[in-house]
């Protein structure tokens, strides 16, 4: 068993509930009721849910690779996916001259990643 994968998983569903629950109600919820083409807003309502699956994915591959001993590259997966995450929500709002104030996403991920990575190394 290797607890910083552990805790890297518990990270990680932390941050699905997150999504699911207040950006359920903050951001999807209000997206369906925008004012938008049905085409646009329905497409974006479905990359919601593959993101809600991401999330969850995630959480399992790092609980996987926390509590089996050969689940290593499973965590490394997941620790590149993480911190690809990470990355892009880092550099997408200066680079849309957006406030992290408004888009704090990319920040919760750093810590999964270099939890998840510590893990992977240990």
């Amino acid at each position: 068993m290797n607890a910083l994968l552990l805790v890297a998983a518990a990270l990680s569903l932390g941050i699905f509930l997150l999504h699911t629950f207040v950006g359920g109600a903050r951001i999807a919820r209000p997206l369906l009721t925008a004012p938008m083409p049905s085409k646009p807003k329905h497409t974006s309502y479905f990359c919601w849910h593959i993101v809600t699956l991401v999330l969850a994915a995630l959480g399992i591959m790092f609980l996987y690779a926390g509590l089996r001993p050969g689940g290593m590259d499973v965590g490394w997966v997941a620790v590149g996916l993480t911190a690809s995450i990470a990355l892009y929500g880092i550099v997408m709002p200066p680079s849309l001259r957006l406030k992290y104030s408004d888009h704090p996403q990319g920040w919760l991920f750093v810590p999964v990643a270099l939890v998840g990575a510590w893990g992977c190394l240990s």
